[in-house]
């Protein structure tokens, strides 16, 4: 795939709310994996999901099967106190700049992220 369509895929994705896996990852989300025998017999995969901890009781989960991003406020019993649905890659870096005060730029992000195909395996379920 050529880079500027990978390069327009990508943010027609991210426009609609939905984000590649490689993109998490590249953000510094960390993968969490957990066995559950009925959602293997769906997907042939066990479920797993993505969290970037931002402060103390806010964090960010992306979802594998819906490969939408949000960020949660929890208590220190893990309860949710608050979720919020991230838009779109404005708003998620814009969240992440907000908790964390780094100051990573849209056009850094997508500058890492060109180098992925919409066909690696784990997007293909986004």
């Amino acid at each position: 795939m050529k880079e500027q369509t990978r390069g327009k895929v990508l943010k027609e994705a991210n426009d609609k709310g939905l984000f590649w896996y490689r993109q998490a990852k590249d953000l510094g989300f960390e993968r969490t994996g957990f066995n559950d025998s009925v959602y293997f017999d769906q997907k042939g995969q066990q479920p797993f999901f993505m969290e970037l901890k931002l402060n103390k009781g806010i964090s960010m989960n992306w979802d594998c099967d819906t490969c939408r991003i949000e960020l949660l406020r929890c208590n220190k019993d893990a309860d949710i106190l608050g979720r919020i649905r991230i838009r779109n890659y404005d708003h998620l870096i814009e969240m992440i700049n907000f908790f964390t005060g780094k100051k990573k730029t849209i056009d850094e992000v997508l500058e890492s992220a060109k180098a992925y195909s919409p066909n690696d395996s784990i997007m293909n379920a986004c």
